[in-house]
């Protein structure tokens, strides 16, 4: 009976087995809360030791930069200053952009490129003529020139003592052998020749180029004794009978009488001459005037004093004839008082319908020197009704009124900038009267406006234009004058001065020449709208400060080398005996143009 039963021990068996259950379960859930605390601590760790690390780099950081710290400034102040200009340069292109209505600036620029395209090809029309007078130029400084024993560069100052004065030696080797020798080719030989009587003709010079009128030589000379004379040496130089004779100015030039029976007589007409001449310094219009006659015998009882004299009326004078008044020349028109020489020939080519003056100088120094000048000028004689200058005149039509279209535009332009101001001070002010409101703006706006560099060019550029117009119809006038009556006296026997067309239209080539540089210039105005051109011409304008005293810098050691160059150099060479040719010889040196073998020897 007691086998059939259970053993004792089973139900502690059982409470056993779930204990170990329950502490099983325990332990897992213990090694769970653990391992998570484990993470977490894992993870705090990580995450304080790369706070730790960030900090540390931060310290590391703050600590390079604190030793930096001036070059670092400068740098990051650099930086912030460049980020600046691009942010304003990008706002004033926004503000550039608001301010122009879209399409302003292209049809503006439209309209000026139309205008440029014009007036250069209308200049190269114009001055086509400019490559025939090179050739014109060439042939008569072979003829007066080079290319003969006696040439211009070997008239020196040889005085020499003869026939009661002193005259000029080598002067009239070059005047006989060149001058003489192309007026009257055989005169000054046998006299009877049947060349010597000219015909009121044009004299040929060089093939296609005639001489129109007579040959005009005038003459400076200098009041005796007007030298700046140690006064110890003045009552010394009077008992030696010593005259002092300075170089030329206005107020110490002879204008007394002078030769055999005073036949020089002082003219101060302006149809003289150029009124400013020479290499050394400038001379008046006025002078000795000497019109060699193309006829060689002239009018038979006629004297040089009846012809170039105060004695007779302008209208009553003889002709002397040329070989009587080269006769005289020789003997007493030059001396040791005369400071200037001009010699003056008026000259037509038919075949370009050119006319032009070439002028032959010569200046007696003080100090015992020549100086040789040549000048040569020809202009085209137009009428702007031949079917040839068709073309000129369609585009002078089309640029004048370009030029008349931006003058509106200027005016229209200030007028807006003055109202503009006008409103402004009213508005500030009610009390001011409209008057007083008007003063105030206009010379206030005016400098507002041309202050800015590109209006002030704008300005210059028309101003040029219109200069130049000027000069163009002041030629076209003396054009459209020229008749048959007229071309009868050019080729008579009396000088013809046209040397102030020579001076117009040397002024209108000039003030060309200006208006096409400026005109390319302004085109940038309309350019620099554009974003892409608005940020370079910015930055300049940014440092235009540093670029002027950069130039300044710049133009002081040029100066001071052009200094030491004429002192150093002056008494030696031509290139440095004046501070006006030191500058032009360094300039070209700076730019690389000279002649190498002759710097050598």
């Amino acid at each position: 009976m007691a086998e059939d039963q259970p053993p004792a021990t089973a139900p502690d068996d059982a409470d056993d087995l779930s204990n170990s259950v329950t502490r099983r379960r325990r332990s897992i859930t213990l090694h769970g809360v653990a391992e998570q605390t484990n993470n977490i601590v894992n993870r705090a760790r990580r995450s304080l030791t790369v706070q730790g690390e960030k900090i540390a780099r931060q310290v590391d950081a703050n600590w390079e930069s604190h030793e930096t710290k001036h070059a670092s400034r400068a740098s990051a102040f650099k930086h912030d200053q460049v980020n600046k200009g691009l942010h304003l340069m990008r706002d004033g292109i926004k503000k550039a952009g608001a301010r122009v209505p879209r399409g302003a600036p292209c049809r503006e620029l439209t309209i000026y490129i139309a205008f440029f395209v014009c007036y250069v090809v209308l200049v190269t029309q114009e001055c086509d003529y400019i490559k025939k007078t090179y050739e014109i130029q060439e042939g008569l400084k072979e003829m007066f020139v080079d290319d003969h024993p006696q040439n211009f560069e070997n008239v020196q100052t040889v005085l020499q003592l003869g026939r009661s004065n002193y005259f000029l030696n080598d002067f009239w080797s070059w005047w006989e052998e060149n001058v003489e020798g192309a007026l009257y080719p055989c005169c000054a030989e046998d006299p009877d020749s049947y060349c010597c009587d000219v015909k009121p003709n044009l004299t040929q010079l060089t093939s296609g180029v005639y001489q129109v009128g007579a040959i005009r030589v005038r003459t400076k000379k200098v009041q005796p004794n007007s030298c700046s004379v140690n006064s110890r040496m003045t009552d010394t130089l009077d008992e030696l009978g010593v005259k002092c004779y300075t170089d030329y100015e206005d107020s110490k030039q002879e204008t007394l009488p002078y030769g055999e029976n005073d036949r020089w007589v002082w003219s101060d007409d302006e149809t003289a001459g150029y009124s400013s001449y020479g290499r050394t310094v400038d001379y008046s219009y006025s002078g000795y005037i000497v019109d060699l006659p193309r006829s060689w015998h002239g009018d038979k009882d006629c004297e040089v004093k009846d012809s170039y004299g105060v004695a007779l009326e302008a209208d009553a004078k003889c002709n002397a004839g040329g070989g009587k008044v080269l006769a005289a020349m020789k003997e007493d028109l030059l001396d040791i008082s005369t400071r200037m020489v001009v010699i003056s020939i008026n000259l037509l080519n038919p075949a370009h319908n050119l006319y032009g003056i070439y002028m032959l100088g010569f200046e007696f120094s003080s100090s015992g020197y020549t100086w040789k000048l040549v000048r040569f000028h020809m202009w085209p004689k137009r009428n702007y009704i031949e079917q040839g200058e068709i073309l000129i005149v369609l585009l002078l039509i089309v640029t004048n009124t370009f030029v008349l279209y931006f003058i509106m535009d200027l005016v229209s332009q200030v007028y807006r900038k003055v109202t503009r101001i006008q409103g402004d001070q009213m508005a500030q002010n009610p009390l001011t009267s409209l008057v007083r409101s008007w003063q105030i703006a206009i010379p206030k706006g005016l400098a507002m406006y041309f202050f800015n560099f590109w209006n002030a060019l704008e300005l210059v550029n028309v101003s040029l234009l219109v200069l130049a117009s000027i000069y163009r119809i002041q030629m076209a006038y003396n054009g459209w004058t020229t008749n048959e009556d007229e071309l009868k006296n050019l080729v008579g026997y009396e000088y013809t001065n046209n040397e102030f067309l020579a001076d117009i239209n040397y002024q209108e080539i000039s003030c060309t020449a200006l208006n096409v540089l400026f005109s390319f210039l302004k085109v940038f105005k309309y350019l620099r709208v554009s974003p892409r051109m608005y940020l370079p011409w910015k930055t300049l304008e940014r440092a235009s400060t540093d670029l002027v005293c950069f130039m300044l810098v710049f133009v002081g050691v040029m100066f001071s080398f052009i200094i030491v160059a004429h002192l150093v150099f002056g008494k030696e060479r031509y290139e440095y005996r004046r501070i006006e040719t030191t500058v032009k010889t360094c300039t070209m040196l700076l730019l690389g143009e000279f002649n190498v073998r002759s710097r050598v020897k």
